[in-house]
């Protein structure tokens, strides 16, 4: 559980400014604070409901709501897996680890915003063979100029499995924040290195990552489409409807006549609301090669013996609008998640946590697999 810890009651000033501008403040949550207030202000833009509760100040229970929005934001999970591939089977994870491992010495940066809690260490599933996972938690500290100040607790998560009967390894990250997934990313790295050190992996192999340019426009739009939808075929998750598509028109391509007004108009779209997947931009194949489609959120039932409920999972190729960034990592993430008191076994639902590492363990097990497939298209239509 994320923990913010408050020197302070009440904020005002500079202190209070620069708590409304944390990136994990959201529009929408100062938004509604306005609005209960009866105060609605000329647009929509942040820096408007900035300016407008600092020059009137906040009161406690407001800036709880503030804190609860972050926490929720914070403890709500997002992952990304990479394969790396080896030159032999034949080896035990949990050996090729030093004993001399030491995450601090590893992560731990120094004038860093944060501070690694305890000793983690690696820890063996089913005797580490095949599957090992690092748990662990950081303190982060609160750099302002004012008076706020925080220290917020925040987890991080290093799964690494064998796969494809062992001729992969899979590295799966868990992260909360920028500076879990700067951690989580050093220790994977610092794991390649072990590998290659012990002959497991040559030398020149490189982590395969699900990149927003691994694919052409048409085949990513497929990928997509599968992995969103593939949940109809699981016994957990239930594919019902598409909420939210993020897209853009191809810059360096001439749009078809139906689109056209997009051209040199539009530079970035996002799409809310029902049965998203039956658009036009879905269902008419001559407008993917002219599409880069970026993020889908998908709306699912959850039926399983231990929990019954519902949930957004949001598929994005996170940075490559805000960043402009065509190397982008695809990121999963589970949203509104909602659970029934009672499972279908009659016991109370595992907790949401669980739940969702649930989920998201469940899509890892076929997103490479949907990749592979796809990867393979692009390459012969390169060819």
């Amino acid at each position: 559980m994320n923990k913010i810890k408050l020197k302070e009651k009440l904020l005002f000033g500079n202190s209070l400014r620069d708590l409304l501008n944390d990136s994990n403040v959201t529009t929408s949550t100062l938004r509604k604070i306005s609005r209960k207030r009866g105060i609605f202000t000329c647009n929509n833009d942040k820096p408007e409901y900035v300016q407008s509760l600092v020059s009137t100040g906040i009161s406690p229970s407001e800036l709880s709501e503030i804190i609860d929005s972050i926490i929720t934001k914070e403890e709500n999970p997002k992952y990304q897996s990479q394969i790396i591939r080896c030159q032999t089977k034949n080896c035990n994870l949990i050996n090729i680890l030093p004993t001399t491992f030491d995450l601090n010495s590893i992560a731990q940066e120094d004038f860093s915003n944060y501070k690694i809690i305890g000793i983690p260490t690696f820890k063996a599933i089913d005797n580490g063979k095949d599957h090992i996972e690092l748990h662990f938690s950081i303190e982060r500290f609160q750099m302002t100029n004012s008076s706020y100040k925080n220290i917020t607790e925040l987890n991080g998560k290093v799964i690494i499995k064998k796969e494809n009967n062992g001729i992969d390894i899979k590295t799966t990250t868990s992260h909360s924040s920028l500076e879990t997934k700067i951690i989580a990313n050093k220790v994977v790295s610092y794991f390649l290195s072990e590998l290659k050190k012990s002959g497991i992996v040559n030398e020149r192999e490189k982590l395969i990552k699900i990149r927003f340019n691994s694919f052409t426009n048409r085949n990513r739009i497929e990928f997509l489409k599968q992995l969103s939808q593939r949940p109809n075929g699981t016994e957990t998750l239930y594919f019902k409807d598409t909420k939210d598509i993020g897209f853009k028109p191809e810059q360096n391509s001439t749009l078809p006549s139906d689109i056209s007004w997009m051209q040199d108009n539009v530079s970035n779209m996002s799409l809310q609301g029902k049965k998203l997947h039956s658009t036009l931009f879905f269902k008419n194949k001559k407008f993917h090669e002219h599409i880069q489609l970026y993020k889908i959120v998908g709306f699912y039932h959850l039926d399983n013996q231990e929990y019954k409920g519902i949930c957004n999972i949001t598929y994005d190729f996170n940075g490559f609008i805000s960043k402009e960034d065509s190397n982008a990592e695809l990121v999963l993430s589970v949203n509104n998640l909602k659970l029934n008191d009672l499972a279908p076994n009659g016991q109370k639902c595992l907790p949401k946590g669980k739940v969702i590492q649930n989920i998201l363990s469940e899509i890892e097990s076929y997103k490479h697999e949907i990749f592979e497939n796809l990867k393979i298209i692009k390459n012969k239509i390169n060819e």
